[in-house]
């Protein structure tokens, strides 16, 4: 089975907002701004794989809604998914990317993220609609950095 990751379009509101339900989330208003959102569609054009990429400042993103059809794809394809999203973030200026995330610790290191001290959380992800809530749970902030060479 193909599976291409392609920007959301207009006509794919509906049938994010199906997948995200689907997967027992519910719809707020990042997940319904269907310009923040990549997804990933099979060969029979269904969404088996989504994330939303919302910029936060001029130069930092934060990776919101990743969800995967664990019917359809498999956990190298989440590996694919947050690798591609980087991309996708830093392609559209952000030179730091967070995320939000409960028992990935190890994987989302090994691709380069770093854990967040509560502390260096920037205010403006903690006004977030949802984050303030997560500071004071088991998740933790993580954050990707673009690699500079001098």
């Amino acid at each position: 089975m193909a599976v291409i990751i392609r920007e959301a379009k207009e006509v794919d509101v509906l049938p994010i907002q199906h997948f995200i339900a689907k997967a027992g989330f519910q719809t707020n208003e990042t997940n319904t701004n269907w310009e923040l959102f990549h997804l990933a569609i099979n060969d029979n054009e269904n969404i088996v794989a989504c994330v939303a990429l919302e910029p936060i400042t001029e130069k930092d993103t934060m990776i919101r809604t990743l969800i995967l059809d664990s019917n359809e794809v498999n956990g190298s394809f989440l590996l694919r998914m947050l690798e591609t999203a980087f991309q996708l973030a830093t392609k559209q200026g952000a030179d730091t990317v967070y995320l939000v995330a409960a028992h990935a610790d190890e994987v989302l290191l090994s691709l380069g993220f770093q854990k967040v001290d509560p502390s260096e959380i920037p205010k403006e992800i903690q006004e977030l609609p949802n984050v303030p809530d997560h500071t004071l749970s088991p998740l933790t902030i993580f954050r990707k950095s673009v690699i500079v060479d001098n």
